[in-house]
């Protein structure tokens, strides 16, 4: 979901360079001679001055032709949540054993979820013990051609279930 040039032309505090500048959410991020990283503030005022894409401490960055207006845009609208699960309007979405409101109501915003068996192009199954992988046997067979599963699942300290078992199941 992030962004990559090579080639750009950093004109920062420590000196000029040529290197290659990185957008990955919610950090910009420039690696040559002198390096850099900018987030939060430094982010707020950033705007286009010709082909350069110019931060608010007068930092500069001197893109292709075209190429700075595309990156504000990335850079001042950032992937959602929904996005970045590759959820788009008129798929076929199941959901099962989720319980998260703000989830779901994020999602109905885009997509409605349904009751399908075929033909499903997203399911999220939400996770609490090993238990609730078996009914994955029986939801394979219901997706489609390009059809995905997101495994949801309480992480960190008290989490039902490790990472490791998981990923073994």
């Amino acid at each position: 979901m992030g962004k990559e040039a090579r080639g750009v032309w950093g004109h920062l505090a420590d000196g000029d360079c040529e290197g290659k500048l990185l957008w990955e959410h919610p950090k910009l991020i420039f690696r040559g001679a002198h390096r850099g990283i900018y987030q939060g503030h430094a982010l707020r005022y950033i705007k286009v001055e010709g082909n350069d894409l110019v931060l608010n401490d007068g930092t500069r960055f001197e893109m292709e032709p075209g190429e700075a207006d595309k990156w504000l845009h990335a850079i001042l609208n950032p992937p959602g949540r929904l996005d970045k699960l590759g959820v788009k309007p008129d798929q076929t979405v199941v959901v099962l054993g989720l319980e998260d409101e703000e989830f779901l109501d994020e999602l109905s915003g885009r997509v409605e979820p349904v009751e399908a068996d075929e033909d499903i192009d997203l399911l999220f199954l939400g996770v609490e013990d090993l238990a609730d992988f078996d009914q994955l046997e029986d939801l394979i067979g219901g997706l489609g051609p390009k059809g995905a599963i997101w495994i949801v699942a309480q992480k960190g300290k008290g989490a039902p279930l490790k990472d490791t078992e998981i990923l073994a199941a």
